[in-house]
Order: structure tokens, then C-alpha cells, then sequence
């Protein structure tokens, strides 16, 4: 099991130190209510709350009783485990949609935090952190992901190797939202490859915000699969609950 101690690792805490700082210069406003002097106030930390128990002991989604839901029994997902912090409603939903906007990265520190508790709860051996890769056209309009803000700072907290080019996008796709669940996994079906020269042997950690129906997440591990990788996680920020999912039988 991974510490939650977040100043065992050095570089983190001179990552965090740079953006204190950062924010001290430049005071920022809270992502969730807008207020001066904080990228993500006491008040809306205080509001989120994790996932509600018991969840699919594969997907992560809440579940009545202690087991796998109707669909992963069904569709026995590529990846091993997934779970998401917590319910993709306000105030954590601004925050991620901020982080779309501009790379603020005081508050992907903010945000990592989260899955630092999270992750320090699970007993997974992790060898490297992955961020989904997004689409091309978002790439090239943003000029940074949106994931990399929180995912290489919950790297850094853990001593584990963080790698943005092991796992690329190999073809377009359009944006999921809207999309059915049938509809996204075959949006990002094949989407994606792994270099077997970085994951190969390795316990992988895919990192996203969203997790809607984990299909991007899935569609990674499938990649890093075929590449050699012994073990897939998924971990995200955010995930929506609904009773019926994108048409998805979820036990809840």
C-alpha cells in the first residue's frame, strides 16, 4: 500500500513550493465559488466527498451489495481495477472543467491530493503513471492535457516514474460527450498504443479526470496490454452516477 505522507518525496515538495509561490505572486480565485486568494478554497474542499460504498470491486461504480456489477460481469473490462475519487458533481465539477480552460497548475496540486488519499487506500503495486492522451484537435487547441496537471504531481508525491509518451494517441476521435457508452468505446476503440519499450513487464497506473463509462481508460489498457504490461489500473478525479448510465445495467 502506497503512504499518504505527501512530503516523502523531495521534488514534490519543491513542485508544491514553486506553485505556492506562484500563487502568492499572482493571486489566483477558487475554481468551485471564485474566491480571491485561493485556487480551491477550504469552503469547497470541504464539499467533496468520497464515493459511496460498497462499489464494483472492478469499475469502481457504486453497487447495492459487495461485488462486480451487471457490466463488468458481462464485458470483463481490459483493465484490472478503476476507481474514482469522487461524484462528478459541483463544486469539483468547475474545477475540472478550469483545468480544460488554462493549465492552472495550482490547482491540479490541489486536485492530486484526492487521488493521493484515494490511491493511498488500495493496495496497488504501481511501477509507472500514464495520463490519457487527448485527442488531437484539443492537443493542438490547448496546447498542454488537462490530466498532466494533476497526474505528474500524484507521481512526484509517490516516487513512482511518470511518463506522458507511454501511452499515444494513434488516431482521431471525436469528442465523447453525448456519445452512448456503445457509442464511446467504439469512438476510442484502437485509439491508442503503448510502447512496449516503457511499459513492457510493468504495473501501469492510467490516469483521467472523467470517468464516464471507461471507455478511454479501457481503451488504454487494452494498448498497454498488448504491449507487455503485467497489471492496468485506472484512477480518476470524477465519476457521474446514474442509475441508468448510458443505457448501462449498474447495480445501484
Amino acid at each position: 500500500m502506497l503512504s499518504a505522507d505527501f512530503s516523502r518525496s523531495t521534488a514534490f515538495s519543491a513542485y508544491k513550493s514553486v506553485w505556492r509561490v506562484a500563487d502568492w505572486v499572482f493571486p489566483p480565485s477558487c475554481a468551485g465559488c471564485g474566491k480571491n486568494g485561493f485556487c480551491w478554497c477550504p469552503a469547497c474542499k470541504s464539499k467533496i466527498s468520497p464515493m459511496p460504498s460498497p462499489v464494483c470491486e472492478r469499475c469502481g461504480l457504486p453497487v447495492k451489495n459487495q461485488g462486480s456489477c451487471a457490466r463488468c460481469i458481462k464485458e470483463n473490462p481490459p483493465y484490472d481495477f478503476l476507481r474514482s475519487y469522487s461524484e462528478y458533481t459541483e463544486p469539483l465539477r468547475s474545477a475540472i472543467i478550469r483545468m480544460k480552460e488554462y493549465p492552472d497548475y495550482g490547482l491540479g496540486l490541489a486536485l492530486s491530493e484526492y487521488l493521493q488519499v484515494l490511491l493511498s487506500q488500495l493496495p496497488w503495486q504501481v511501477d509507472l503513471i500514464v495520463p490519457v492522451p487527448i485527442n488531437h484537435h484539443h492537443s493542438r487547441q490547448r496546447g498542454y492535457n488537462q490530466t498532466d496537471l494533476f497526474a505528474y504531481p500524484l507521481a512526484l508525491a509517490n516516487n513512482i516514474s511518470y511518463s506522458s509518451s507511454a501511452v499515444k494517441r494513434i488516431r482521431e476521435t471525436r469528442s465523447q460527450v453525448g456519445l452512448s457508452a456503445a457509442e464511446r468505446a467504439t469512438n476510442v476503440n484502437g485509439a491508442f498504443q503503448a510502447d512496449p519499450g516503457l511499459v513492457e513487464g510493468k504495473s501501469i497506473l492510467v490516469v483521467d479526470d472523467v470517468a464516464t463509462t471507461g471507455s478511454s481508460i479501457s481503451a488504454c489498457a487494452s494498448a498497454l496490454k498488448v504491449a507487455g504490461s503485467l497489471k492496468v489500473f485506472g484512477i480518476t478525479l470524477a465519476r457521474p452516477i446514474f442509475k441508468d448510465l448510458m443505457n448501462i445495467p449498474v447495480d445501484i
